[in-house]
């Protein structure tokens, strides 16, 4: 078959795929795929996989330019794909699930063009004996050694994960957090290398318990949860004179109860204050359902959250969790805020610690990204 594709001049993508999915163009190999385009270039060796990208991360906002299922790869394989969507003015952010290569010397040049130009992350199948097996008889692909294979992706510019989930977070981080800006250098008085970036965390809506648990994660990520910056208490001072000194960071969200500060008001004088550099905002539905006012809560906090993404230039990164409720008002409630959350195009996250882990690694990202650069 190959053979005479090239004889004839044609291109196949496939044996044992599903072919593309280009939702601008009303192209799809399944009814119910999605039909709303997105910036986000995907291949995949495995169809069903596209699916569950789908049903798991299309609430969050997920959304594709292009995706290509191809299979077993005879002819046109992952280095081809990593080529187009490297020139592809419609996908800024690249996402590829491989289970084996072709050439690898090949593959690796392709990535490193790609990810030269644009984000690129990379989900292995295949890392173990019991997953090469099963890649050997889902694709034909030969596996490779774990260890040696991050590396390589690694020194190639593009990121390694190892789950689905971190995988949809990242391409969701990339397709909807600003990058931010660079330190700068000595001369202005802050001593940073060349491409640091900050990395001071500041975050609203949490309780005292989860404060404490994000505190301990961003330190252990490599990010800084610094106390409440001078000029975010002297506003605080000003509104809450009750409640000067007393709340940090991140902001525990029971102690403005009844204060006339809210968390959202919070979050815009940290967008606003020089001495905090990533935002993250938990919408806190399991405080907020609790109350009279539930439905006007989680009506109002999407839309103040929306403000500060729409003008700030800092990754922002916002949770709410799964909707996962047995009463049906509650979760048509959450449902809610989460759609508002997503036609503002803000990078959703079903958990804190997912959120500050794509915070993290992101800002590794752009760090390397910039050293790298002649």
């Amino acid at each position: 078959m190959s053979q005479r594709a090239r004889e004839a001049g044609v291109r196949l993508i496939g044996p044992n795929c599903l072919g593309l999915l280009y939702p601008r163009q009303g192209i799809s190999f399944r009814a119910d795929m999605p039909r709303q385009p997105g910036n986000i270039g995907f291949l995949s060796q495995s169809g069903n996989l596209l699916f569950e990208l789908t049903y798991l991360a299309g609430p969050r906002g997920l959304r594709f330019s292009k995706a290509i299922s191809y299979g077993n790869g005879l002819d046109l394989n992952e280095a081809d794909f990593l080529d187009y969507f490297a020139q592809d003015a419609e996908s800024a952010v690249v996402g590829a699930y491989v289970e084996g290569v072709r050439d690898g010397r090949r593959f690796l040049a392709a990535l490193k063009r790609a990810a030269a130009r644009k984000p690129v992350v990379v989900l292995k199948g295949g890392r173990t004996a019991a997953g090469g097996r099963a890649a050997a008889s889902h694709t034909a692909a030969l596996a490779g050694r774990h260890a040696v294979w991050t590396a390589a992706v690694t020194q190639a510019g593009a990121i390694s994960v190892d789950t689905v989930e971190e995988l949809i977070d990242m391409l969701i981080a990339f397709a909807y957090m600003r990058p931010g800006s660079p330190l700068p250098g000595p001369s202005v008085g802050r001593p940073v290398g060349p491409g640091k970036r900050g990395r001071r965390l500041g975050m609203v809506g949490a309780g005292g318990g989860r404060s404490v648990l994000t505190a301990d994660l961003c330190e252990e990520l490599g990010l800084s949860v610094l106390p409440l910056p001078a000029d975010v208490e002297r506003h605080i001072a000003e509104k809450a004179p009750d409640l000067a000194g007393w709340v940090t960071n991140p902001v525990d969200q029971s102690i403005l109860a009844g204060s006339g500060v809210g968390g959202t008001q919070v979050l815009e004088w940290m967008d606003e204050s020089p001495d905090i550099d990533l935002l993250l905002a938990n919408v806190g539905e399991a405080w907020a359902l609790g109350r009279p006012n539930a439905e006007s809560l989680l009506a109002r906090i999407p839309e103040r959250f929306a403000q500060v993404s729409g003008r700030t230039r800092k990754p922002m990164a916002v949770v709410i969790f799964p909707t996962d409720y047995a009463d049906e008002r509650l979760w048509r409630l959450v449902s809610g805020a989460r759609e508002k959350l997503v036609k503002a195009e803000m990078a959703l996250f079903p958990s804190v610690e997912r959120a500050v882990r794509a915070l993290a690694r992101f800002v590794q990202y752009w760090e390397r990204s910039e050293v790298s650069r002649p």
